[in-house]
């Protein structure tokens, strides 16, 4: 029996030792390359990105969305509207 428990130790931990050297490495990969792209940063860099989008949308006469998609926009607009309005 302390056989089984010493091997089934040894095993149990040459499997954690595995999975750190393994997946963990590949795991904080990842980790840091989320953590770069949610930086102060790169979301001011976005932000910026999305107001010279919208401007530039703005400023121009070319249509920016299909009619059927306006259509669909201001059939929800219209329904949450009506859902505020009955909440109040």
């Amino acid at each position: 029996m302390k056989i089984f428990i010493y091997k089934s130790l040894i095993v149990f931990f040459l499997s954690v030792v595995l999975f750190k050297i393994t997946f963990s490495s590949v795991i904080k990969n990842y980790e840091s390359k989320i953590i770069d792209q949610f930086s102060q940063k790169n979301i001011s860099i976005i932000q910026q990105k999305i107001r010279d989008e919208i401007r530039d949308s703005v400023s121009g006469d070319k249509r920016i969305l299909t009619k059927d998609d306006a259509l669909l926009i201001k059939k929800f607009l219209d329904k949450i509207s009506k859902e505020l309005v009955k909440k109040n």
